[in-house]
């Protein structure tokens, strides 16, 4: 669940509405010098991957817990590794039930999120990341005997345009641990591509547009509650079924200079 905080509520993102507007940006994209457009044999393989990445949260999301500590409901964020491999398992098992390739990026895709989260942790939780890495290097390693050689061709740019998705829809849906403030740019992919959230958080700059489309007009299912601190489950899950489902909207367009 992605945990959004503003002044009188909280917003609730379930992880796999997020993933499909990972997959929304990458049927967008038209190409850079980095990521090259989507090779047409490989769409149908790619998109279900961006699209179902985050599906092993979907039962958890359904049925968002308290954050005990912080009286608010749980970000995926602060889920334990214990759970996150798990539920990171779950969605590259989906994803390769559908194709061997797609399968493949999702896992190449966790698999690098793990690695950058073993740098700064702890003893034990870098065991159970490590433990994750490895296992995912063996699959990686029977995919890969099994791919053609289009998939090995483009496996890098297009497990590049999985990460780029993925962290644009996050800034999207105002993912707070890693949205910055308005107004300030930010760079991607190896600052080929700077965006900025406008000030009024409705409308995303981004240099140089990379889309297909002069513009793009997310909208995002959400569930919107009281911004409060919860004593116990019972009182967010009152919350929760007094919450109002609403469509949030952001549009992405050329940044002005």
């Amino acid at each position: 669940m992605i945990v959004s905080s503003f002044e009188k509520s909280i917003r609730l993102t379930t992880q796999h509405d997020h993933a499909r507007v990972a997959g929304t940006i990458a049927r967008s994209w038209k190409g850079n010098h980095i990521i090259p457009k989507v090779n047409k044999l490989l769409k149908e393989a790619t998109f279900f991957a961006i699209d179902n990445h985050d599906v092993g949260w979907y039962d958890l999301d359904l049925n968002p817990v308290l954050d005990r500590k912080n009286q608010i409901p749980v970000s995926f964020f602060s889920a334990t590794p214990e759970d996150v491999v798990e539920l990171w398992k779950s969605s590259i098992e989906t994803c390769e039930s559908f194709s061997l390739f797609s399968g493949y990026l999702v896992s190449m895709h966790f698999h690098r999120l793990a690695k950058s989260g073993m740098d700064d942790a702890p003893e034990s939780q870098y065991k159970i990341l490590n433990n994750f890495v490895f296992q995912e290097e063996i699959r990686q390693r029977e995919f890969e005997k099994r791919m053609g050689e289009v998939e090995h061709l483009h496996k890098e740019s297009l497990i590049e345009l999985l990460r780029f998705s993925d962290t644009l829809s996050l800034l999207i849906c105002r993912a707070p641990e890693i949205t910055p403030k308005p107004d300030i740019i930010t760079s991607f992919l190896n600052s080929s591509i700077q965006v900025k959230i406008n000030d009024n958080s409705e409308k995303i700059e981004i240099s140089p547009w990379p889309f297909i489309n002069d513009s793009i007009l997310i909208r995002i299912p959400s569930l919107t509650i009281p911004k409060m601190k919860f004593d116990s489950h019972d009182d967010l899950q009152d919350a929760i079924s007094l919450g109002k489902v609403s469509i949030f909207e952001t549009l992405l367009e050329p940044m002005n200079f």
